[in-house]
């Protein structure tokens, strides 16, 4: 069988797909991964076939989009306005982004991307002609092959967020809102909408025939709801990129606890340098009898400046090496920091800044897994009373195991590949009885 997974073009975001292909090419079949050329080195170094066929508006800058339109809409809760859309640069006046020719050009740069990689996409899977699609929430060209094909197209989540979330979260929206605050959103801010369109110049209806797949990875205590796809429960297998552990990094001293602290890639980048919040986190901790990991990318290490003498630096280094000689992650809410953390069997506080982060966080403290603190509301005293507390209160230790042991208890992905292979088996007798 020939499968085919499309990416969107963050790391984290399929991530957690690759451990599905190791074992879809174990078994025996054909993987090729179609995605952007900045992603083809991470899908190689991975082990799998990267596609390098994929353009469309840069993500970053949509986020940063995102959160200018929401600022404008007077819900931007930080009392400085966000980074500018298109440079990241910060401003120090709302007026400072024209927002209506930021979105003309945005729109019509994004349009004319999405097309591009409809196009792309659709031509290639006519040539290789998968039998099945998996890809990430948010790329689209997975559900349009899958259309044009008439083959399974499955959703692979990266985390406790489900599909409907997803769309509220990139809105800027929370799981509170109503489908009118999301139309009204479309209506008037939406850059464009690339599955819709794609399908309609293919002749193909907006609505799907029938519902949708979901392969989850999350545990039971994290689940997402689904209002109309199939759940396809699979475990999460920690994948963070290739790298080594540090021979000073050895297993913890019970007698100190240790506390790492993850800082994503992105969260400054769209959020502005108010999203940094290990600064605050380093002070929090620095007389502590904890020993504190930072693990940051070289940028976000080097403002630290010099370090307290509890506090060591970790750039480049995968986290599920990391997590499990840890007490507590310390991390600002994204997926991969989320579930490794749960894999790992490590409480957690999170530090969230916006878009799935606030539903991430909120699935963590609910599953009594980890405590959070919404970004904008953080300062040193909560951030040290909090990460003080998960530690002395063993309860939070017990539930983390809990929720550990229901990752485990998910079916591995060499034993989900059977259950893709049936589905494309079906697809393939329903659409030959058709003809």
């Amino acid at each position: 069988m020939r499968v085919l997974f499309t990416v969107s073009g963050w790391r984290s975001h399929y991530f957690p797909m690759v451990p599905l292909g190791w074992a879809l090419q174990a078994a025996g079949h054909e993987v090729r991964v179609v995605c952007a050329a900045s992603e083809t080195p991470h899908v190689a170094a991975a082990g799998l076939v990267p596609v390098p066929i994929l353009s469309g508006t840069e993500q970053l800058v949509h986020a940063r989009w995102v959160n200018a339109v929401q600022a404008r809409r007077g819900k931007w809760p930080y009392p400085t306005p966000p980074p500018h859309p298109e440079t990241g640069a910060e401003v120090r006046d709302l007026d400072e982004i024209d927002l209506t020719a930021v979105t003309a050009r945005l729109r019509s740069a994004g349009v004319a991307a999405a097309k591009r990689s409809a196009d792309n996409v659709v031509a290639f899977a006519r040539s290789w002609r998968p039998g099945l699609v998996v890809h990430d929430p948010i790329s689209f060209e997975g559900p349009l092959v899958g259309r044009v094909l008439d083959v399974p197209s499955i959703n692979h989540l990266w985390g406790p967020v489900g599909p409907e979330e997803m769309v509220l979260a990139f809105a800027g929206l929370d799981e509170t809102a109503g489908i009118h605050d999301l139309v009204q959103f479309d209506d008037e801010y939406v850059l464009n909408r690339p599955l819709t369109d794609a399908l309609a110049r293919y002749g193909l209806p907006d609505t799907a025939p029938e519902p949708g797949y979901v392969l989850d990875p999350c545990p039971v205590s994290t689940e997402p709801g689904l209002v109309s796809a199939v759940r396809l429960p699979i475990r999460y297998l920690p994948y963070n990129g290739p790298g080594e552990l540090p021979d000073w990094l050895p297993e913890p001293d019970r007698g100190r606890p240790r506390i790492c602290v993850i800082w994503g890639n992105s969260s400054r980048q769209i959020f502005g340098d108010r999203a940094l919040a290990v600064p605050a986190v380093v002070r929090a901790l620095t007389d502590t009898a904890a020993e504190v990991v930072v693990a940051a990318n070289a940028a976000d290490l080097r403002d630290l400046g010099p370090l307290p003498p509890n506090v060591r630096p970790l750039e480049n280094v995968p986290l599920h090496l990391v997590l499990p000689r840890c007490d507590l992650v310390v991390h600002h809410g994204g997926a991969g920091s989320a579930m490794t953390s749960l894999a790992g069997g490590v409480p957690q506080l999170v530090i969230s800044h916006g878009f799935d982060q606030h539903v991430i966080a909120r699935r963590i403290e609910a599953a009594g897994a980890g405590r959070s603190i919404a970004g904008h509301v953080a300062n040193e005293n909560d951030i040290r009373k909090a990460s003080l507390e998960i530690l002395a209160d063993p309860a939070y230790l017990r539930n983390t195991a809990r929720v550990c042991r229901e990752l485990r208890e998910r079916p591995a992905p060499s034993e989900v590949v059977g259950v893709l292979e049936e589905l494309a088996r079906r697809r393939t007798t329903t659409t030959s009885g058709k003809s």
